[in-house]
C-alpha cells in the first residue's frame, strides 16, 4: 500500500508530521498547493513533494481543476495500486478527482482547525448558495470523471488534536498525542531563523479572515474588536498577528483604526512565521493570546500555553456560534 497526502495549509503540515511521529509512518508522495509555505522539514516525512496549482473554489473553475488534476496529479498515481490517503477534505475538487480516478484506497481525514469539529451536514451552517455550489461541484467532478464511486464510504479514520472531530462521519477517531505535536513544533523552533522575541506583559491579537470570507462586514469586525479590546487592562505591549490569507495593507489599516480609537499602539508582526511557533518560542513569558475564533487558540492550548482569551461576541450567524461554542469547551 502506498501512503499519499493532500495538504492545503501550513497548519496541516504540522498535523500530518505529528501523525508521522506518532505512528512511525512515511509518505510516498505529499501533494501540496503552490500558495503556501512548504515546511523545510517535509522531506523527513515523504519521499516526494508534488506542488499543484491553487485554484479558487467555485463552480466555474471545475474545468481548471480537472485540467490541473490531469496535468500535475494523475501522472503520479497508478490507477490499480492500493493507497492510504490522508487529506483534510474529500470535497476539494483536486482530491475528489484523485479519489474518483483510483480503484483501491482508503481515506484518513486530518483536522484543519475549528471546521473539523463542526457538523457540515447542517445546511444552515453553509447557507443555500454555498450548499448549492458544493453540491454542483460534487456532481460535476463525478461527471468529468465518468464515475459514481461513493467516496464517503472510503473514509475509515479521522485524526485530530481534540475529541469530537468530523461529527458527520461514522468513523474511528484517533487523537494526536500532544507530545508528538509539541515535538514537531519544538524541532522547528530550534532552527527557526525568524525568532520573534515578544515583550513580557503583552497581548497578541490573532486575526481571522471573517470579513474576507463574507461572514462579517468590515464595520462589524472592527466594532467587535473595539468593544473587547477596550476592556483589556494592565497590558504594556500590543501585537497584531496577521492571518496569512489577508493582505498586510488591510491589516495595517485595521491596526491604525484601532490604535486611533483606543489610543494604544498595536505592532504588526510582519514575518512569515506561524503563531504556534512564535508562541512556543515565547512560552515562558507573560503573554495573553486572543482572537475572535482562530484555530490558533486551541492549537496553543495543545502546546500547553494557557493564557488564552476568547473575545466575547453574541454571534448571529450559526457557523460562527458553532465555532465559538467549540472553543469555549476546549479553552
Amino acid at each position: 500500500m502506498k501512503n499519499i497526502a493532500f495538504l492545503y495549509t501550513e497548519y496541516q503540515q504540522n498535523i500530518l508530521f505529528s501523525i508521522c511521529e506518532q505512528e512511525n509512518i512515511k509518505f510516498d508522495i505529499i501533494f501540496i498547493k503552490d500558495n503556501i509555505k512548504i515546511n523545510k522539514y517535509i522531506n523527513l516525512y515523504t519521499k516526494e513533494v508534488i506542488v499543484y496549482k491553487n485554484i479558487h473554489y467555485k463552480v466555474s473553475n471545475i474545468l481548471n481543476y480537472y485540467n490541473e488534476f490531469n496535468a500535475n496529479i494523475k501522472k503520479h498515481l497508478k490507477k490499480n495500486d492500493k493507497y492510504l490517503i490522508f487529506t483534510w477534505s474529500i470535497e476539494n475538487p483536486i482530491v475528489r478527482f484523485s479519489l474518483l480516478y483510483l480503484k483501491d484506497y482508503e481515506v484518513n481525514l486530518i483536522e484543519d482547525g475549528t471546521g473539523s469539529y463542526i457538523d457540515w451536514q447542517d445546511n444552515k451552517l453553509l447557507g443555500i448558495k454555498s450548499f448549492i455550489a458544493i453540491s454542483l461541484i460534487k456532481l460535476l467532478t463525478n461527471v468529468f470523471s465518468l464515475s459514481k464511486n461513493k467516496i464517503k464510504n472510503k473514509v475509515t479514520k479521522g485524526w485530530s488534536l481534540f475529541r469530537n472531530s468530523f461529527p458527520e462521519f461514522d468513523i474511528k477517531k484517533n487523537i494526536i498525542q500532544k507530545k508528538y505535536f509539541i515535538k514537531v513544533i519544538n524541532t522547528q523552533s530550534e532552527t527557526c531563523k525568524n525568532n520573534i522575541e515578544l515583550k513580557d506583559n503583552s497581548l497578541v491579537f490573532i486575526s481571522s479572515p471573517y470579513v474576507e470570507v463574507g461572514l462579517l462586514k468590515e464595520e462589524e469586525y472592527l466594532e467587535i474588536l473595539l468593544s473587547n479590546l477596550k476592556k483589556i487592562k494592565k497590558v504594556d505591549y500590543f501585537y497584531w498577528k496577521p492571518h496569512p490569507r489577508i493582505s498586510l495593507k488591510k491589516e495595517q489599516q485595521r491596526i491604525n483604526f484601532i490604535n486611533n480609537k483606543l489610543n494604544i499602539n498595536f505592532h504588526l508582526i510582519n514575518i512569515n512565521t506561524n503563531i504556534e511557533l512564535i508562541a512556543y518560542m515565547n512560552r515562558y513569558k507573560k503573554i495573553i493570546y486572543t482572537s475572535l475564533g482562530s484555530t490558533s487558540l486551541y492549537v496553543l492550548k495543545a502546546l500547553n500555553i494557557d493564557n488564552i482569551l476568547l473575545l466575547e461576541v453574541k454571534w448571529e450567524k450559526k457557523i460562527l456560534l458553532e465555532v465559538n461554542n467549540f472553543l469555549k469547551k476546549i479553552l
